[in-house]
This record gives structure tokens, C-alpha cells and sequence, in this order.
């Protein structure tokens, strides 16, 4: 037995091995950062020091013993109230080969594979920052949601979050001597990251509507990189609805492809398009698609109260035309595709990013991810219009709640 194996160092999945975008494993244990040093490089192949830098982030691959690199990964050190143990958070790529190879070199190195709830503290609810305090609020929800990131850019945009991002914009704001007047502007900001904060950490669904054989499962495939659904060139080969879990553009959002809208043939379909409208009603957003070379004959109800997309699909078909567009639908952006040729993909993809109030979230900056952080700042924003002349005591307790609470 090594002389880490004998200091007590385990290591365990957080996450489900599964098709998620990232999965965390953490080793826990006097030394642990030592043990990281032994399998850790930086771009340019050197070792990487994590001893004394709780609290930081850091990018590296892990390697084997010959030096050959395993996944790319994004680490966070921190330390467990229980007897001074540290703790190593590796964020690695999503699938289940990544985590495991990353767990046998692990093992390899000296580190116990244990089962996450048998770790010392359980895993991230006992994390502490550099003072020696519980690790909560703010912090504890970014690491909480790191757990469950399905892409690389939920990554980026929450660990932004914990070393500069809101905890910056939160800190500056209590810290700068601003009167209440001023301080509203940049909490209405704030509050205004909503719309697109929340679906970093709640994937919003789209359901894929219209008749049938306009191309539905074609273009669901198209989206999600993957032949999910089943195509076929006869009408009605969708009879219930299929998910794809998916990126669009970093955005983890869930394709739902449901059966085409026609007069039905058999008590089968009936029931098919009932459930095709039942997730309509319940999507975020609807993607209506419909055949550009022939005008629609049968078209599902839509409500305003759910944003539309048009896809005029077979862009690359003889006979298509834009006039293929029934008048009704003009009050929704369309974007002409081809599910075949892929024309129209990157146009699509961002006309549902704009739709979902998500085209913003590559900017960066600071933004409110939880339900818990826009009830503080929504606190925050009442107990200043109360005010206008100094930042309140409720207004800065709400502010010191989202940061720390």
C-alpha cells in the first residue's frame, strides 16, 4: 500500500455516469492535492500545485503514469471542517469512459474509490472556504449546480459566477458608497439576467410541431447530432413524442419531436396528436415545422402565450417557395432549412436562442441562476424604492443574503 493509500484518500463519482455534458469526481483526504500534483498537467505538460490554493480554479488534463492525457478538466480545491481533510473537485467531460478512466488513474495513484455518499462530509454539502467557514449561499449553489452542467459552457459561465461574475457585482455594490438612487440601475440589470440565467440550470424544452411528413424527426436528428427519431418517407411514422437532449450553441436544451398534425387514420393517431398538442401547451417553446414546397393543409392550434419558431423546411427540394407560408404564421420568425443538406442550421439555432431569451448568454458578466438569488435581489429592489437617499439596511442585508445566505 502507497504512502497516500495509508493517509486516508478517497475518491468517488458525484454525478451519475451517464450522457451528461460533465461529470464532477472528488478526492477527499489529508494530501489529496498531493496525490492530484502526481497526475495533473498544465498545457505545456508540467506538473500543477494545488497545495495552499483553496478557493481557486484551475484548468488542466489528467494523465496516466506515462504521460499521456486522459480528459481535459476544470479542478476546484477547497478544505472539509472534518480534521483539516482536503478536498478536489474535477469537473471532466460527460459519457461514462472520461470518469471512469479518470477513476482508475486515481486508483492507480493511491486514491480509494469509494461510493460518494461514503465520503468524508458527503460529497459538496460540508465544502469550506479559505476562512474556515461553511461554504454556502452563492458559492454553495455554484458548485451545488456544477454538479448537474450538461455543457461546457454552463461550466464557464457558472465558475465566472463564483470568482467574479455576481459575487463581484454583489461585493462592489456593497462595498462602494452609492446612494439608493444609484444602486437601482444595476440591480434592475440583475434582476433583468434572469430570463436567460435560469435556463443555464433548468434546460428549457422545445417542442417540434406541424403536419405530417414535413420533417419533424429529420430536423429533431439535424439538431441533436443524432438519429433519435425514427424517418421514413410515409406520413404518420411518429406516433408518440421522443426527447433529444441537446446544445444549442452551448444553450443544454430538450428537443421534444412529436407526431405530425393530419386527419387521422386509426384511435392510435387520435391519441398520437392529443399528446403532440398536450407537450405544445407544455414546451417553453414551440418549433413549428412545415414543407416548403407544398402549402400546409392541416396546422396545430397555437396560442401567443408560447413563442414560435418557423422552420419552411426542404429548402433544397424542387418547387420550394417562402409562399409556402400560410398568413397566419407570419407574426413568427421562420427560418428556410433543409433537414437533408443542413442549410438553415446555424440561422434555426439562433432564432431559438433569441427566442428563449438566451442569445445573451455567451456575453458573460454577472447573472442570477437560481430562484433564491432574484427573490434576494426582487427584496433588494422593494426596500429601495423606499429609499432614495442611502442603501438601506433592508436593501443591503437582501444583497448579503444572496451572496452568503
Amino acid at each position: 500500500m502507497s504512502a497516500l493509500a495509508s493517509a486516508g484518500i478517497q475518491a468517488a463519482l458525484l454525478t451519475p455516469l451517464g450522457p451528461a455534458g460533465i461529470t464532477v469526481v472528488q478526492v477527499v483526504g489529508r494530501g489529496a492535492a498531493d496525490l492530484l500534483r502526481a497526475v495533473l498537467r498544465d498545457g505545456k505538460g508540467q506538473p500543477i500545485n494545488l497545495r495552499g490554493k483553496a478557493g481557486k480554479i484551475h484548468h488542466g488534463y489528467i494523465v496516466e503514469a506515462d504521460g499521456q492525457r486522459v480528459d481535459e478538466v476544470v479542478l476546484c480545491v477547497s478544505r472539509l471542517t472534518q480534521q483539516g481533510r482536503q478536498a478536489v473537485d474535477i469537473c471532466c467531460h460527460g459519457g461514462v469512459r472520461p470518469a471512469q478512466k479518470i477513476m482508475e488513474v486515481l486508483a492507480a495513484a493511491g486514491a480509494s474509490p469509494v461510493q460518494a455518499q461514503d465520503l468524508p462530509g458527503a460529497g459538496l454539502a460540508q465544502f469550506v472556504d479559505i476562512a474556515g467557514g461553511s461554504c454556502q449561499g452563492l458559492a454553495a449553489e455554484v458548485l451545488g449546480e456544477l454538479c448537474r452542467a450538461h455543457t461546457d459552457l454552463t461550466v464557464r459561465i457558472l465558475l465566472e459566477q463564483l470568482t467574479g461574475g455576481l459575487t463581484a457585482e454583489l461585493l462592489r455594490l456593497l462595498n462602494e458608497e452609492l446612494s439608493a438612487k444609484q444602486m437601482r440601475q444595476p440591480i434592475d440589470r440583475l434582476l433583468a439576467t434572469w430570463n436567460w440565467g435560469r435556463r443555464l440550470t433548468t434546460p428549457p424544452t422545445v417542442a417540434i410541431i406541424g403536419p405530417a411528413n414535413a420533417g419533424k424527426s429529420s430536423l429533431a436528428n439535424l439538431l441533436s447530432s443524432r438519429p433519435a427519431s425514427i424517418v421514413t418517407p410515409h406520413p404518420g411514422t411518429t406516433r408518440d413524442w421522443v426527447t433529444h437532449q441537446t446544445s444549442l450553441d452551448g444553450l443544454s436544451v430538450v428537443l421534444i419531436d412529436t407526431a405530425g398534425h393530419r386527419d387521422p387514420v386509426d384511435a392510435l393517431e387520435i391519441e398520437a396528436i392529443r399528446r403532440a398538442d398536450q407537450q405544445s401547451r407544455r414546451a417553453d417553446l414551440r418549433l413549428l415545422v412545415i414543407d416548403g414546397t407544398s402549402p400546409p393543409q392541416t396546422l396545430p392550434q397555437l396560442s401567443d402565450r408560447i413563442q414560435t419558431v418557423v422552420a419552411l423546411n426542404k429548402a433544397d427540394l424542387k418547387g420550394f417557395s417562402a409562399k409556402a407560408v400560410p398568413a397566419e404564421l407570419v407574426r413568427w420568425p421562420c427560418v428556410k432549412t433543409s433537414a437533408l443538406t443542413g442549410q438553415g442550421r446555424k440561422e434555426l439555432t439562433a432564432a431559438l436562442l433569441k427566442a428563449l431569451n438566451c442569445e445573451k448568454l455567451r456575453d458573460g458578466g454577472p447573472l442570477l441562476f437560481t430562484e433564491r438569488q432574484k427573490k434576494c435581489l426582487e427584496k433588494a429592489a422593494r426596500a429601495l424604492k423606499e429609499d432614495d437617499q442611502t442603501l438601506s439596511g433592508p436593501a443591503r442585508t437582501a444583497l448579503r443574503e444572496c451572496l452568503d445566505d
